[in-house]
């Protein structure tokens, strides 16, 4: 950190100026996290840097500056941002910090992780809760910030599919339900497998290969 005539720079970049307005700056006060600190120090963690600019006339002007170790920001906007079967930049409103290079975003989705080749055309392709991991370069150091807890949302007026087991036999065939159990037993894998067969019999047949009886007729299963 460091002064340059009425601007303070971090890092060589200008972060705060100053005019000393009636009169020349007396004085330039620093402090950090309520901590008062000389010029030439260096910062590595995130906080609050007060600067108190004051002119011979002992008027003084005061600023707060935040200061942040985050590689990316902007990280919340992903939150609402991701739809089945909707495209979606992922880094459009994402906001990388000076000289942070992105190398590689990544999805987990259902325990598995998988690599987006273009995260400025994403398109999800299922509902549910998924993370976002952004690899990035800084001076040579490889890093990596994750965004958890993402939700995909379904497509609008979806209604999620409900699978059940179904019971050709009993809702085709009442009659099954009249029969002894015993029978049911040794009737039920043959007429199921009638059912089946059905798709590919004469239509006149049909009856038969269900009844179990055995028609004067070809390819007609005898159960």
């Amino acid at each position: 950190m460091e002064q340059a005539d009425s601007s303070l720079l971090i890092g060589g970049e200008k972060i705060a100026e100053w005019q000393a307005g009636s009169g020349k700056v007396k004085s330039v006060e620093l402090s950090f996290n309520g901590t008062p600190i000389s010029m030439g120090t260096v910062i590595s963690e995130k906080g609050y840097l007060s600067l108190k600019v004051t002119n011979e006339a002992d008027k003084s002007w005061n600023s707060n500056i935040t200061l942040t170790d985050e590689a990316i920001t902007g990280l919340s906007t992903l939150q609402q941002l991701l739809q089945v079967d909707q495209e979606a930049n992922l880094i459009e409103n994402l906001t990388f910090a000076k000289n942070v290079e992105l190398t590689k975003t990544e999805i987990e989705f259902e325990g598995q992780r998988t690599e987006i080749a273009d995260p400025q055309h994403f398109t999800p392709e299922y509902p549910g809760s998924c993370t976002l991991f952004f690899s990035v370069k800084k001076n040579g150091t490889i890093g990596e910030v994750k965004a958890e807890n993402l939700t995909i949302k379904p497509l609008e007026n979806y209604t999620e599919v409900i699978i059940v087991t179904a019971d050709m036999i009993n809702e085709k065939y009442p009659w099954f339900n009249n029969l002894q159990q015993s029978t049911k037993d040794f009737i039920y894998p043959h007429l199921l497998s009638s059912y089946a067969a059905c798709n590919w019999s004469r239509q006149d047949n049909r009856v038969h290969i269900i009844m179990g009886e055995c028609p004067e007729a070809d390819d007609v299963e005898n159960i």
